[in-house]
């Protein structure tokens, strides 16, 4: 008989009543007062790292401090779904409690309704936006880039519910006087925001460390009839509010440079530190799970056309891709840089042919007179020693050996620069941008065909 403890026989365990009489549910209650996860690990990351010893101890701080914080998660997520601690929101259903205990986040990767600015729908695209999060948040935790902070976060599985378990920004809750957003949305009709400060930040950080492109979108990136729904069904706001959303429904319109995912927030925290939130995407969607008549590659209806009907294929491959499910799924990091790698690589290689082709235009070519003087005044004279040019400068001959050799460092900044993807492709309920811009409708065009050969090359 297989149980859950593989057969192992209960032990008797004295202290087990008092551990559960005296537990803190993971506060440190011996130090006097509660812990600022996020202070301190703000504060560990400013630290000096100029020398090895340094670094060193600034990643040793930082590794305990976020150690701490794990086990501290995994303590009040047993607590929460034990029973034993109060949710903040007690007059809501149960799915959509959240909780604050030990300076720490709790909610439940579920769906968080219409009234919050997402692209997704669904639990189980909640689910795995909620992993994409955490990860990509390890990503932009070891690019550490000055003036751009992460939150600690923490998934934790327990009882069949996935918590996610953050940091607070400091001033959140006190009110929006104490922080600002800077970049994204955090309601569903209100515009997206574009800090000019926040986006040279996150062009330097995200931009350039994972290859993610800038692309202007409209303010009010979803579709009038997602727009409609969201009104039919959102709680009635309070008078300011309805002229605050007024006001920007003015600008819906306009368009905004954005780097990296809608989704994604911006805030300056009450300690003037920027923040980055909800970063669910840092590669583009896997056109190989979007439909063909959403634009994918076809190669999920082709292999669904050659594999016949049965047991096992119906249980892995699934019948139908319109759930927003496979919304969440993007292109593993490695491959987008393997991909680049290859790109790069062929560049160079046309170059150096071209190059070749410019130096040596035919094979029975005979060198000039000045490249004989040249070579005459490099051969080696007995008992004297080698000497160089003295006729014409190094910055002279460099410029007429490298003549109609394109330089490295403008040309390929700019191709490299161009090799960036665009995360917002192939996104449901976004409002097409032809009648608004046709430019910016075509690069969109183009980045989604560059996703595509990215996903067949996937494939392939």
């Amino acid at each position: 008989l297989a149980t859950w403890d593989h057969g192992g026989l209960h032990s008797h365990d004295a202290t087990r009543m008092e551990d559960e009489l005296t537990s803190a549910y993971g506060m440190d209650v011996r130090g006097g007062g509660l812990r600022d996860w996020n202070e301190e690990l703000q504060s560990a990351r400013e630290m000096p790292r100029e020398s090895f010893v340094e670094r060193m101890e600034r990643a040793r701080v930082v590794h305990r401090i976020l150690v701490d914080f794990g086990d501290a998660s995994l303590a009040g997520v047993k607590a929460i779904l034990d029973g034993y601690i109060l949710p903040m929101n007690p007059n809501e259903p149960a799915r959509s409690h959240v909780y604050f205990h030990n300076n720490i986040f709790f909610s439940r990767a579920v769906d968080s309704g219409l009234d919050t600015f997402k692209i997704v729908q669904g639990d189980a695209a909640a689910r795995k936006s909620a992993s994409k999060d955490a990860s990509n948040v390890g990503v932009l935790h070891r690019l550490d880039v000055a003036g751009l902070h992460t939150l600690a976060t923490v998934l934790v599985e327990y009882l069949g519910s996935r918590i996610v378990c953050q940091s607070v920004v400091p001033g959140i809750l006190h009110g929006e006087k104490s922080h600002s957003l800077l970049y994204g949305a955090v309601e569903t009709l209100s515009a997206l925001r574009c800090d000019k400060e926040m986006h040279e930040l996150l062009e330097r950080s995200i931009g350039e460390g994972c290859m993610v492109a800038t692309r202007s979108v409209p303010a009010h990136p979803l579709t009038d009839e997602r727009m409609e729904v969201v009104k039919k069904h959102r709680i009635a706001p309070l008078p300011g509010m309805e002229e605050k959303s007024a006001e920007e429904d003015a600008k819906g319109g306009a368009m905004i440079k954005v780097c990296g995912p809608v989704e994604m927030k911006g805030i300056l925290g009450s300690d003037k530190r920027k923040y980055v939130l909800d970063c669910t995407r840092l590669t583009p969607r896997d056109a190989n799970w979007v439909s063909l008549s959403c634009g994918g590659t076809g190669r999920w209806e082709d292999h669904g056309a050659s594999q016949q009907t049965g047991a096992k294929s119906s249980r892995l491959v699934p019948s139908t891709l319109d759930d927003d499910e496979w919304t969440a799924c993007v292109l593993r990091p490695e491959l987008v840089t393997g991909y680049a790698e290859m790109k790069i690589g062929e560049h160079l290689r046309e170059k150096k042919d071209d190059t070749k082709t410019e130096i040596d235009p035919s094979p029975d070519a005979k060198p000039s007179e000045d490249k004989k003087d040249d070579e005459e005044q490099w051969v080696n004279v007995p008992g004297e020693e080698k000497k160089p040019r003295s006729d014409k400068e190094p910055a002279d001959l460099e410029k007429k050996e490298l003549n109609g050799i394109p330089t490295l460092a403008k040309a390929e900044d700019e191709y490299i620069r161009s090799l960036r993807y665009n995360v917002n492709v192939f996104l449901p309920f976004t409002r097409s941008m032809e009648a608004m811009d046709g430019e910016e409708h075509e690069q969109l065009r183009r980045d989604e065909e560059e996703a595509r050969s990215l996903a067949r090359h996937l494939w392939d």
